[in-house]
């Protein structure tokens, strides 16, 4: 009985290695100078839906300086059949160098656009689309507005002496404006009473998205800040003796003008950015390196890191601010994310001026933890808390601040 089980599991092992070696023949030991050989096998890998092995063999052949239009497309369905969208996107961007009519290709395009969230370039690939293709993708008419983003925020400090309870409120909404450029203008309007007066402040940003080829983007963006502070008290002596008392009212304004240039390449989004600011009169500015890395081909894991370097109006030196973070979909809808920025600076900008904090106190470092529930259709709901530790500029008080902040987004 031994011996029968033993012969059973000898041949099995015998027939098991003789398909490997085949399978190796056919993908490994190729004459990597036969394009015809490489069509034939990538075919016939592709037909059975082998996706791993059409992976292997595709990007051997790469290697071996072997490149064509049906290969790249192979490689590239490959990847998009085992989600892996970002790896998808770059065969099928160098497929469509060679052949810009294929509308299974500029199909596959925009759903990888879509799902490495570049929607910007998704829709501008849509001007090459048959009227069949528009209407198989519903993109015949765009609405004009395509999101929608309110949220809500309260900012406590830990010293109330010092700072009451700040109240934060934003609306937002993204703009198509045609195929080739989208726009994005957000209002913000802040309230917070402070122990040498009353602060507020309302802010209006807009930044344009031009998408350019090969997943290359540039985003020009400005940001204006309007701020009153009212019922103004002495924030410390008198500057000299018989100083007149402060204004009791007056107000003021700030601007942050930037531009960013990003480049999506394989697992990875490179972005530069470079900005000029006049927070409370302080000419600075700010050029940033960010980088993004998508260790899982697409959206679900992201994990980044990226630089501030931050100058005066002299630009004698830079002040490195560095900041890691990350974002993990726990769930098809739902992600978690968080970040850690060390400042030890004041009056900065930050996401190409998206965001602005202008204060002359200094902020040493801020951690950010955000839940994001894509709860319907074209509906997400999202979190978000913050904790910075500062000090104040005039009694050079240390303190905290915790903010939370809840809102909406919805897709149309």
């Amino acid at each position: 009985m031994y011996r029968l089980i033993f012969l059973f599991f000898a041949l099995f092992l015998f027939v098991t290695l003789v398909k490997a070696k085949e399978r190796s023949l056919k993908t490994d030991d190729i004459n990597p100078t036969e394009i015809e050989s490489v069509d034939a096998i990538s075919y016939d890998l592709y037909v059975k839906q082998d996706w791993k092995t059409l992976i292997k063999f595709s990007e051997k052949a790469l290697k071996s300086k072997i490149d064509f239009y049906y290969l790249r497309m192979r490689i590239g369905i490959a990847y998009y059949e085992m989600k892996q969208y970002r790896m998808a996107l770059h065969h099928f961007e160098a497929a469509y160098t060679m052949d810009k009519n294929d509308e299974l290709l500029k199909e596959y395009l925009f759903y990888c656009y879509v799902y490495t969230e570049q929607y910007p370039q998704a829709l501008k690939i849509t001007n090459t689309f048959s009227l069949a293709t528009l209407q198989k993708t519903k993109m015949e008419d765009p609405s004009p507005i395509y999101f929608a983003n309110a949220e809500v925020g309260l900012k406590i400090s830990s010293d109330t002496s010092l700072y009451k309870s700040m109240k934060y409120f934003q609306a937002g909404v993204g703009i198509n404006l045609g195929r080739n450029v989208t726009a994005y203008i957000a209002f913000t309007n802040i309230a917070q009473p402070m122990y040498y007066g009353s602060l507020s402040q309302q802010q209006f940003f807009v930044t344009l998205n031009i998408p350019l080829k090969k997943s290359w983007l540039i985003s020009p963006a400005f940001h204006y800040l309007n701020y009153t502070y009212s019922n103004v008290k002495p924030s410390g002596p008198p500057a000299y003796p018989g100083a007149p008392p402060p204004i009791p009212n007056y107000d003021g304004s700030s601007i942050v003008a930037s531009i960013a240039i990003s480049k999506s390449w394989k697992d990875f989004l490179f972005t530069g950015i470079a900005s000029y600011s006049t927070l409370n009169s302080a000419k600075q500015y700010q050029q940033q390196l960010n980088v993004n890395w998508y260790p899982l081909h697409n959206k679900n894991l992201m994990l980044n890191g990226g630089v501030i370097l931050f100058s005066d109006d002299s630009s004698n030196s830079f002040k490195p601010i560095p900041s890691i973070g990350g974002r993990y979909f726990i769930t098809s809808k739902i992600s978690l994310s968080a970040s850690y920025t060390y400042f030890e600076t004041k009056n900065f900008n930050e996401q190409n001026g998206y965001l602005v904090n202008n204060s002359d106190d200094i902020t040493h470092q801020r951690i950010n933890v955000g839940l994001d529930w894509n709860c319907g259709k074209n509906v997400s709901l999202f979190g978000h808390y913050l904790h910075e530790s500062k000090t104040e500029y005039v009694r050079e008080t240390n303190y905290n601040f915790n903010m939370g902040i809840i809102g909406l987004k919805l897709i149309f």
